[in-house]
């Protein structure tokens, strides 16, 4: 039976079993069965969350992500999703090389995080989850201008910086993915992203945030039909 389905893999690059050999050889194998993609988290300053145990050991996701693309040519690598406790110019310079490495194969989902410490760590000190929605968004607002090969100047009370130019440039366009299981991130992934990794929710749940992703694309100002046929056509598999 013909399907639309796609199907990828989270690489176990963190906790317990974190282990390069192990992410390596599992997506040699996932390329050799047939799956699409394989995913990394992020994390600065790692815990684990309950159910994943007590240790806190953690591989880098990109520089994971790095070194699977020099053995596997067919998988689209994904991060699922990065954190902006990097500096925008830092995460754009990061994932353009990926996309060289790679032949253009890349989808950077990107989220709020969970932890506050992490972003603390970061220097970013008494940060509010504001904060995080305002970095999650400037982020992927300046990595798209920077990987289209603007130069770009820009001040806010997070950064500032003057006529800073990307080379190289991804090879492909880098789809933004957002991060999240509330209905506040599938309102975020309509407004700036080009799609939605949901987060640990149950069925039911996911069904409602599908049904109120497609009502928030509708009601997006200016939206074309193009985009919304294609929002559309991304989820026909959950009807």
């Amino acid at each position: 039976m013909a399907t639309k389905l796609k199907f990828g893999l989270l690489l176990p690059h963190f906790g317990e079993y974190a282990s390069v050999e192990r992410c390596i050889e599992g997506s040699k194998k996932a390329e050799e069965y047939g799956f699409d993609s394989v995913w990394v988290r992020d994390h600065l300053v790692f815990e684990p969350h309950g159910m994943e145990g007590e240790d806190n050991s953690h591989i880098e996701g990109p520089l994971m992500l790095a070194a699977i693309a020099s053995v596997c040519k067919k998988l689209t690598l994904g991060t699922g999703t990065v954190i902006s406790h990097r500096h925008p110019i830092h995460l754009a310079q990061a994932m353009a090389g990926l996309s060289n490495i790679c032949g253009g194969k890349v989808i950077m989902g990107i989220g709020l995080g969970t932890f506050k410490h992490e972003f603390e760590a970061a220097g970013f000190k008494g940060n509010t989850l504001q904060d995080r929605v305002d970095l999650a968004k400037i982020n992927s607002e300046l990595c798209r201008r920077l990987w289209k090969g603007e130069k770009v100047t820009y001040k806010d009370r997070f950064f500032d910086f003057a006529d800073v130019e990307l080379k190289p440039q991804p090879l492909k366009p880098i789809p933004i993915w957002y991060g999240g299981g509330t209905p506040a991130s599938a309102r975020r992934a309509a407004e700036y992203c080009d799609g939605w990794i949901p987060g640990r929710v149950p069925l039911a749940t996911f069904d409602d945030r599908i049904k109120y992703l497609r009502q928030s694309v509708r009601e997006l100002p200016g939206i074309s039909q193009k985009i919304l046929k294609k929002a559309n056509c991304s989820l026909q598999w959950n009807k």
